[in-house]
């Protein structure tokens, strides 16, 4: 026969400093690496999408569609690793999305369709060169809008201020212009007076592209030092082009281009415009790269926001848009309470029923065991995001289950009248398979997550690794840490002091329960084990009921359930032709209808700001908190957003 008292289970009760060790090791190393994790909004994957575009400017959607959109499906059939391909004709544009099929190679699938692509002889000259690439998930953080009834210059001036000076922060190193119009010099000049100096237009137009150029010119080495050569004659602004001589003569005279010319800095003429409150503007997107912390980056904007409004120009303001911080926030303050609470729900319950030493060393199995996890998770790269945040919260409520179980296992030994040491090693001897089994029962179940196929997949795929290794640690903390607390425990010591009068009053109440199990449940027990074939008819009985539930449609099916999102958003379209005028008037009167429903919910304060893209989409990069408007028209066709 196996000597109870031997095996690690005895050894480490019999050693209770191994056991304080192993879990300070846990606590205090864990709490270390929490600190060092990475932090994003959202787990960064690459998506198994490829993106194609293939701008050939000023061409209508139905030129686009027979000049490229036709031939690039046909290069784009029977690659392998191509599970879908999605064309779209725009104005000036033809895109294809296109979906690798599961487990392909993504590298190869890339370069196969970059190559078929450059095949295509049958694209229109005019077309401009494809871009082909891989589509990611960027973490987007939070935005800056900068709005104000100002000309466009100052409008962009001051926003191209902003980001320089945010990415001139040592937290922030990535940040996106979005609603600015392309920057533009326009050099205008009559047909007298290129028939005058006998100039035309081609020719001008080349002298000029020739006289901004800025073209590297190899090196040149010395004794002393090597030089870098280099043609620097790039010229930026209009004003560089008054001086450009165009044209001499033999007598020394010189033709400047400003002199016939009417030189003029400033921006395209473009449909694509945003406005924010009424008012043009433009947005800055701030994103999260490498090991930044989104809340650190937020906190960031949100101070800088405050100092900018005040070196602002009259007439323009800033405002904070899209903070999606705020929810790994709120992500993370539902786990601390919900941690909290379950500590304090552990104690109370332990302690009323059981003994309050008993049920302290119980509910350290709680953190230790989320502490502890970070050692294991730091080493596979794994961060701290909303979905990790969430295997986080569901584990919360499985992590404390087997140190109760050996806990009350150990208490009725005690109660039995064994000592304290014989209690811990074969109370927790006891019940070592059924737990362990319980435990590898709750891994397998979430195991199967790991194989989910597709964009889902990515996300769920950290969900049974933040389960199984909490679990496995909790389950080590139970069986080498736990008896070797509860092993060394004092014969009466709860008889003396403010503990004897509560280890009292624990007495009463779990004498009370003892008394209702023997009353109520015991009996109840036995009727359902006396006729098991009734129990088992019951229980059948229910599962038919419920499979008739589900199979009949009385009980739904939904893959996430609809939740009311913060923000109201809208898109409509217009049919190919239609002025950016009908786009104009339909931003108004969808902003005026939301006034109106702000006045009736209370007041305009319900919103913190509406804001408006007319001529492109918005991309949203992910859950938005606030409420607000988009609206967009597309070249031809109007695309909005509410």
């Amino acid at each position: 026969m196996k000597n109870p008292q031997r095996g690690p289970i005895a050894w480490m009760a019999h050693n209770s400093v191994t056991a304080n060790i192993i879990m300070m090791l846990l606590l205090v190393g864990g709490g270390i690496k929490l600190t060092q994790v990475k932090q994003e909004i959202f787990p960064e994957f690459t998506l198994d999408f490829v993106s194609v575009s293939i701008p050939y400017p000023s061409a209508s959607p139905a030129e686009i569609e027979s000049g490229i959109i036709l031939a690039l499906e046909e290069a784009l059939r029977g690659i392998d690793g191509v599970k879908h391909v999605n064309t779209t004709a725009y104005e000036g544009m033809g895109n294809a999305n296109i979906e690798l099929t599961f487990g392909a190679d993504a590298e190869k699938a890339l370069a196969d369709i970059k190559s078929a692509i450059d095949q295509i002889r049958s694209f229109p000259k005019e077309a401009e060169k494809a871009s082909v690439k891989r589509i990611s998930a960027r973490n987007e953080v939070i935005s800056l809008v900068v709005y104000g009834q100002v000309d466009d210059a100052i409008l962009r001036q001051e926003t191209e201020r902003a980001r320089d000076e945010l990415l001139a922060s040592n937290k922030i190193t990535l940040a996106d212009l979005v609603g600015a119009k392309n920057r533009e010099i326009s050099i205008e000049l009559s047909q007298q007076s290129l028939e005058a100096h006998n100039l035309s237009l081609g020719k001008l137009a080349q002298n000029i592209a020739q006289s901004s150029v800025e073209i590297p010119a190899g090196q040149l080495r010395t004794s002393a030092q090597e030089l870098a050569l280099r043609t620097n004659d790039k010229r930026d602004a209009g004003e560089d082009y008054h001086d450009l001589i165009i044209k001499g003569t033999s007598q020394g005279e010189q033709l400047r281009l400003g002199d016939i010319a009417s030189i003029h800095d400033g921006f395209e003429e473009s449909e694509r415009f945003a406005l924010y409150n009424g008012q043009p503007a433009m947005m800055l997107r701030i994103f999260r790269t490498g090991e930044q912390r989104p809340l650190d980056i937020a906190e960031t904007v949100k101070n800088y926001a405050k100092e900018f409004s005040k070196t602002l120009p009259a007439g323009v303001s800033c405002s904070i848009w899209n903070d999606y911080s705020a929810f790994l926030k709120g992500r993370i303050d539902l786990l601390k309470q919900d941690t909290i609470s379950g500590l304090i729900l552990v104690l109370i319950s332990l302690a009323l029923f059981l003994n309050l030493r008993l049920a302290f060393w119980v509910a350290s199995d709680i953190p230790t065991s989320f502490l502890g996890s970070f050692l294991l998770l730091s080493l596979v790269g794994m961060s701290i995001n909303m979905i990790t945040l969430f295997a986080f919260i569901i584990v919360l409520g499985m992590v404390v289950d087997d140190a109760i179980v050996v806990g009350e296992n150990v208490y009725e030994r005690r109660a039995n009248g064994e000592d304290p040491l014989s209690a811990a090693i074969n109370g927790a001897k006891d019940v070592l398979v059924p737990v362990v089994f319980s435990v590898l029962t709750v891994m397998a179940a979430f195991m199967p997550l790991m194989f989910v196929p597709g964009m889902m997949g990515k996300f769920f795929y950290f969900v049974p690794i933040i389960v199984c290794t909490v679990m496995l640690i909790s389950l080590f903390e139970t069986f080498f840490i736990l008896p070797g607390h509860l092993a060394h425990a004092k014969t009466g010591e709860h008889d003396r002091g403010i503990l004897g009068v509560f280890y009292k009053r624990q007495q009463a109440i779990s004498a009370g329960f003892i008394a209702w199990i023997n009353k109520y449940y015991r009996p109840s027990v036995y009727i359902a084990v006396k006729h098991r074939y009734l129990s088992l008819s019951i229980a059948l009985s229910m599962f038919i009921l419920i499979i008739g539930l589900i199979a009949g449609g009385r009980l739904g099916f939904v893959f996430f359930p609809k939740i009311d999102s913060d923000v109201i958003l809208l898109h409509a379209e217009f049919d190919v032709g239609s002025p950016i005028e009908k786009s104009k008037q339909l931003e108004k009167n969808l902003i005026s209808a939301a006034h109106k429903a702000l006045d009736k919910l209370g007041g305009q304060d319900k919103a913190q700001g509406f804001f408006s893209q007319i001529g492109s989409s918005i991309s949203l990069g992910g859950p938005v908190q606030e409420q607000g408007s988009w609206i967009s028209h597309r070249g031809d066709h109007g695309l909005f957003g509410i």
